[in-house]
């Protein structure tokens, strides 16, 4: 390979440091989209269609070497290089090749305006799964009706505007998956222990984990309804509740296996998660001379709840991730000693205790102390661990909240956005709740 061969690389390096050092990789990567459509009216019907073909593929690979230890500059046998593993480097990678390809169908069908009906389909492969489970098909439908354009309020002074829509669809996702699961790997090591007449340990490969070739898409299914709405020409908003049950989401499964197993086990598509919130909207609108502006307040709470998945047996139960939301906070709880009857009791509980974490100095005003809720036996049993471990926070910030302002004249346009979120406080004035994150445990 040549350092110039710009038709083999994009990056090549070849130069003497020490020994020897060289790296070389290259992508490639290409995208490909095909579109058919269809647009046409028929008196008071309208329809609209279209056809989507599209494709994806990379490919990489990379390598990379070096040994500084090289000994004898003159020779080109990599057999003579250093042994010392501190001076050697490996290859690089790995190779791979990626790509996805889709089929996409969709009719949009109105009635004179009013009448709103829109269905989709869609068949998408992707190579991270094995040839059988590797295409997944996701429809989707939704409907909506302009009420607002009825005989009974398109008249209508105050309701300027109002819309019922409602929608439900499939859809798959394949980025859930890491690696190629679905064919055999292999793992390198010095695991094996042979030679005549001294043993020792020698290099060589093994097989990776076992093998799962019924992987596939982690699929969820989503069901929205709400409304939309106007008022004088100046008020609007939107209010709209959403549910999605996630299903085959990919997960280890908590298996017994014995010592004299040696491989570990894959992946499967099994777990589940419901998860539900609210959207609301409202926003005003006006013109001041040559001046219009507007401001939209919008606010959103949902909650999730892993329905199944699998934990080891040992998990107490602050530990046990199912009927809790995915994001939950669980931790130790603590309080400080800050007065002298606050002292006594404590000494008078906790009889020549000192605190190992501050030189095993005996516990004093200022002190902060965690709660000895329980132990094995459920009961307080004097030793701060996991069994004094709790629920903090069931589902921290669940309402997300947003200020979109916009100003615009003649000569000039402005739109700021501000937005955050909050968390019904749990954390009393006179305790301090010592928190430690247990996110999808």
């Amino acid at each position: 390979m040549k350092a110039d061969d710009a038709s083999l690389t994009t990056q090549f390096t070849n130069t003497n440091f020490w020994g020897l050092y060289s790296t070389a990789g290259w992508n490639n990567n290409y995208q490909f989209d095909l579109q058919a459509s269809y647009n046409r009216d028929f008196g008071k019907h309208h329809v609209d269609a279209a056809l989507v073909f599209e494709n994806a593929k990379s490919t990489h690979s990379s390598m990379w070497n070096q040994n500084q230890g090289f000994p004898v500059f003159q020779t080109d046998q990599y057999w003579a290089a250093n042994s010392d593993h501190n001076d050697m480097w490996s290859g690089g990678g790995p190779d791979y090749t990626t790509g996805r390809a889709s089929y996409i169908g969709q009719v949009n069908y109105s009635y004179a305006e009013k009448y709103l009906l829109n269905l989709s389909v869609r068949e998408d492969g992707s190579m991270y799964f094995a040839p059988k489970e590797r295409w997944g098909i996701f429809p989707a439908a939704s409907a909506g009706w302009i009420m607002s354009k009825e005989d009974f309020l398109k008249d209508n002074k105050i309701i300027t505007k109002l819309k019922l829509r409602g929608s439900v669809g499939l859809t798959g996702n394949d980025a859930v998956v890491s690696g190629w699961q679905w064919q055999q790997s292999y793992q390198s090591g010095s695991t094996y222990f042979f030679g005549d007449p001294t043993p020792s340990n020698n290099v060589g490969i093994k097989y990776g984990s076992l093998v799962n070739q019924n992987l596939t898409w982690e699929k969820s299914l989503s069901y929205n309804i709400g409304f939309d709405y106007e008022l004088v020409h100046h008020l609007s908003g939107s209010a709209n509740y959403w549910f999605k049950h996630t299903y085959d989401i990919l997960g280890s499964r908590q298996n017994s296996l014995p010592t004299t197993f040696s491989l570990s086990m894959p992946q499967e598509n099994y777990g589940v998660m419901n998860a539900q919130g609210v959207d609301l909207t409202v926003g005003w609108k006006d013109k001041t001379g040559e001046v219009s502006w507007f401001a939209i307040l919008n606010a959103s709470y949902g909650w999730n709840k892993v329905v199944k998945k699998d934990y080891p047996i040992s998990y107490l139960p602050w530990q046990v991730p199912v009927g809790k939301t995915s994001n939950y906070i669980a931790g130790y709880t603590s309080y400080i000693i800050r007065t002298q009857a606050d002292l006594d009791r404590w000494n008078a509980a906790n009889p020549d205790y000192v605190n190992p974490g501050n030189g095993n100095t005996a516990i004093g005003l200022g002190s902060m102390v965690y709660v000895d809720r329980s132990g094995p036996d459920g009961k307080p049993d004097g030793v701060i661990n996991n069994y004094d471990q709790s629920v903090l926070y069931k589902n921290p910030n669940p309402i997300v909240y947003g200020l979109d302002l916009g100003l615009t004249g003649k000569d000039f346009p402005s739109r700021p956005y501000l937005a955050g979120c909050c968390i019904i406080p749990r954390i009393s004035l006179n305790s301090l709740i010592i928190m430690a994150a247990r996110c999808g445990i």
